[in-house]
Formats: C-alpha cells, sequence, structure tokens
C-alpha cells in the first residue's frame, strides 16, 4: 500500500519476485521482475509566485508566476474585479494589487502579488519666467512626481531675503521685499533611484528696462540701415544715359541720344 503526494507523479514502480532454494541452491536466486508501472498523481493547484515585484518603466520584465498542478491548469490575472492581460514592458498603469485565479477538478487557488513601477521624475505645471515688482513677495514652487518620490532641490544666488520650505512633495522659495539683487536664474532639480528632472525658472524685475532699451536700439539700428541703403539708391537712379524723344517728331524712330551728365564742382553744367 502507497499513498502517493504531488512529487510522486510520474514514478514508476516494479515489482520482483525472488525464489530462495536455500545456501544449497543456485546462486543468485532466482528471480522475475514485472514490467514498471507509471502512476499519475491528480492534485489540486499550487502557486509558484513571489509576492512583490518591482521594475522599471519600460523596460521588459522577468516576472514568472507558474501554477504546479495536475491537471494543468490556466491562470487568469485580475486587478480589481477586471480581467487583464500583463504586458511585456510595464508602465506606471500597470501599478498595483493582482490576484492571481486558477483551478482544476480537484481544486482552486488564488495568489496575491503587489507590482511597483518605478520611473524618473517629472515636474508638474509652473512658470519658467516670473515677473517681480520691487519691493513685492513672490513664492517660487517646484514639485514634481515620480516613483519613489524625488528628493527636491533648488539652486539658486542666496540673499537674505530668500527662504526655503516644503510642504509635502512641493519645494518652494520665498522671496520677502525682492530687490533688483534676486533677479536671476532659480534651478529646481528632482532625483530619485531612477533619474533627474531639471526645470528653470528666470526671475526679471519690472522696471528693468535693460531688455527694452536693447529691442529699441536694435530697431534704430536697422531703420537707419534701411534708410541709407535707399539713400544710396536714390543717388545710383540719377547718374547715367537718358534717351531724350521728342514729343512733335514725325519719325517714330528718330531719337536724340544726349548723355545726362553730372553737374561740376564748379556748379557749372556741361
Amino acid at each position: 500500500m502507497i499513498i502517493p503526494g504531488r512529487d510522486d507523479d510520474g514514478a514508476q514502480y516494479k515489482c520482483r519476485a525472488e525464489l530462495d532454494l536455500g545456501p544449497e541452491g543456485p546462486q543468485p536466486h532466482p528471480t522475475v521482475t514485472s514490467k514498471p508501472l507509471t502512476i499519475t498523481v491528480h492534485y489540486a493547484p499550487k502557486f509558484n509566485c513571489i509576492d512583490q515585484y518591482e521594475v522599471t518603466e519600460n523596460e521588459n520584465h522577468n516576472l514568472t508566476c507558474t501554477v504546479d498542478a495536475n491537471p494543468s491548469s490556466k491562470i487568469t490575472w485580475f486587478k480589481g474585479q477586471q480581467e487583464v492581460d500583463i504586458p511585456q514592458s510595464l508602465t506606471r498603469e500597470n501599478r498595483g494589487e493582482y490576484t492571481l485565479v486558477t483551478n482544476n477538478t480537484h481544486g482552486e487557488a488564488s495568489h496575491k502579488l503587489v507590482i511597483d513601477v518605478l520611473y524618473a521624475p517629472e515636474f508638474l505645471l509652473g512658470n519658467d519666467t516670473v515677473v517681480v515688482s520691487k519691493g513685492s513677495n513672490v513664492s517660487l514652487n517646484c514639485s514634481a512626481e515620480g516613483n519613489p518620490l524625488p528628493e527636491m532641490k533648488w539652486n539658486y544666488t542666496a540673499a537674505l531675503n530668500v527662504k526655503l520650505s516644503t510642504e509635502g512633495r512641493q519645494r518652494t522659495v520665498r522671496i520677502t521685499a525682492a530687490t533688483s539683487t534676486n533677479a536671476g536664474i532659480y534651478i529646481c532639480t528632482a532625483t530619485n533611484i531612477v533619474g533627474t528632472a531639471t526645470r528653470t525658472t528666470t526671475v526679471t524685475m519690472k522696471d528693468d528696462y535693460t531688455i527694452i532699451i536693447i529691442v529699441i536700439i536694435c530697431i534704430i539700428v536697422i531703420l537707419v540701415g534701411l534708410l541709407i541703403s535707399q539713400i544710396v539708391s536714390c543717388v545710383r537712379n540719377r547718374q547715367g544715359n537718358y534717351n531724350f524723344i521728342p514729343i512733335n517728331t514725325t519719325d517714330d524712330n528718330q531719337q536724340n541720344n544726349v548723355p545726362m551728365m553730372s553737374l561740376s564742382t564748379t556748379g557749372v553744367g556741361n
């Protein structure tokens, strides 16, 4: 009598009979062996799968979940109450807890699996340029999403009226009673184990006319250049040979070729 387990599935058994005729009998003793008997053991499903899996976004995963069952059974994936298929390349939308279900004629099994998809920081909406009035207060907010949550850091020229504060995932630069020394570039950096993202915010003062002056000068230079070009063109057009055709001529082919000359320096024409 044997009590087979799932590890005995596919095992072979043989029966051997031996005739013992004593010490005076033939040696070795006569034996006979039956043909092998292979047994098939049926058993309920059992999962071979981890409980948690971590992968970087858009990278091919090597997640493998199998089930040990006889007869064999298919695994069905559920996210919440919805049946889903797991793609080879996972995105952040694939994060979450999954339930794996399988069954055969001997029973049913389920398994819980949590998939975590990591991705580099991405900045939320924000201003790239901030115009500030002298003496006013302004806050520069920097927040980003990512998995794991990114570490936020500001880089800027330090000043006594500039302070840093943190509220949740948001890192804020606060400028009090702004002056011209606060104008410049403020760089926010978000970093996690997957990557780094950078966003630049430019702070300008309302009464800073440097850019306007430069634009005006450029326009004036362009206009002066166009004017000089027009004058030179007019001077060139006034010189050269001109053909004068008498109004009262009766012969259309008669023309008087009279050269047109510039005035001399003495003012006397040629």
